[in-house]
């Protein structure tokens, strides 16, 4: 094994490169913007940060939610005006996280719960500076602090999952355009009672919709469309095992056309564990199983993404007795070798809670919230290149 250090200046990023099981990798050139949100004192009990950057790089979407420790969330929407996130501007003030997709033109779409609707914001362009608003009709209650997936097809059709979270149902909401005036409802599931937990969702190489939809007993559900239409859908149920899974923060990727689950588990040994099920079809009716463990306490959820050779990158903290710090994971096919870099040593307060992970063409952003000092939070965005 070989080590490379460079500590540069404050907030503290290192590059440290990891060379494993006979893998060589350049080192991922990383910088660090400016802070653009900051939290002054103030204590939230609880972070919830997205992330979401169209392919060719404009204007990154940065959610950053907070919570007191009471009922009420805060959530802020800062559209980026560059690449580093060093300029921003808040926009859509929600009291819930939105799910953001990107048109062909790269203006931004937003899908959010609103009361007891879902709402969906097209923006006229890039810098979102006008509108259009639409409801998708109601939806009872919403009770996740996930996004609401949304999706644009190759033909701009806009494609949105979200749960009723009172009665424990499952939709897909079918959009001809941004504008979506005769929306078309396929209901998924209608019988999880207060079981439905987070969904996701990410359309496969032919628009069909897959969905994922985990239950707080301990499950995790497939369904997968059969056409854009979503006229037929096939199902599957797995049980991936809540001592394996987080199932609050798990992500689904989708990898020439078969999905991927990838989640975390903290066992009671001062250790934590990244899993990956690599699914062998479109439901995961069978998988290969991956887990990689690691020393050190996890300081807030993971977030991984592919690279465009189909490589995972996985953003991770980790906290020891002695330090701790912010690391990026790259992994072969199905991770059995893998280097690990060390972005950011703790100068003051771990990251905290859930980070979040976007990717253009050539460049990786990785945003993550930090205590700077007693009573200061500020949100950062690694800028990495591939």
């Amino acid at each position: 094994m070989e080590l490379f250090l460079l500590r540069l200046p404050c907030p503290c990023l290192l590059f440290l490169v990891v060379l494993t099981a006979g893998r060589t990798s350049a080192v991922h050139q990383c910088t660090n913007a400016s802070s653009i949100l900051s939290f002054q004192n103030v204590y939230p009990v609880q972070f919830e940060l997205s992330l979401a950057v169209a392919s060719n790089g404009f204007h990154p979407v940065l959610s950053v939610g907070t919570n007191d420790g009471t009922e009420e969330w805060t959530f802020s929407v800062t559209l980026c005006m560059n690449l580093n996130c060093s300029k921003g501007r808040s926009i859509l003030p929600y009291g819930a996280p939105p799910g953001v997709a990107f048109d062909s033109q790269s203006n931004p779409i937003f899908a959010v719960y609103s009361l007891s609707d879902v709402t969906l914001i097209a923006c006229k362009d890039t810098s979102c500076t006008q509108n259009t608003t639409s409801n998708l009709g109601i939806v009872g209650m919403f009770g996740s602090f996930s996004a609401v997936p949304v999706a644009v097809t190759n033909d701009q059709a806009v494609v949105v999952a979200f749960g009723d979270y009172g009665n424990g149902a499952v939709y897909i909401q079918l959009c001809d355009s941004v504008i979506c005036s005769n929306p078309q409802t396929r209901t998924v599931d209608d019988g999880l009672g207060d079981h439905l937990n987070v969904i996701r969702m990410v359309l496969d190489s032919k628009n069909a919709p897959l969905v994922t939809y985990s239950s707080n007993d301990g499950y995790l559900y497939f369904v997968h469309c059969q056409d854009s239409n979503c006229t037929t859908m096939q199902k599957n149920q797995v049980d991936y095992g809540v001592d394996i899974c987080d199932l609050d923060h798990y992500q689904l990727l989708l990898r020439d056309d078969l999905p991927i689950i990838f989640c975390a588990s903290y066992p009671l040994d001062k250790s934590h564990v990244l899993s990956f099920f690599f699914c062998q079809d479109a439901t995961c009716q069978t998988y290969d199983p991956v887990s990689l463990t690691f020393n050190g306490w996890m300081g807030g959820a993971p977030a991984a993404t592919l690279t465009n050779d189909n490589h995972l990158i996985v953003a991770s903290t980790e906290q020891t007795l002695t330090g701790g710090g912010l690391f990026l994971l790259e992994c072969d096919e199905l991770c059995s070798t893998y280097n690990r870099t060390l972005l950011w040593e703790y100068d003051y307060g771990a990251p905290l809670d859930n980070l979040a992970i976007a990717k253009t063409e050539s460049t990786l952003l990785v945003a993550y919230m930090s205590q700077f000092d007693q009573f200061n939070f500020r949100t950062y965005i690694a800028k990495c290149s591939f």
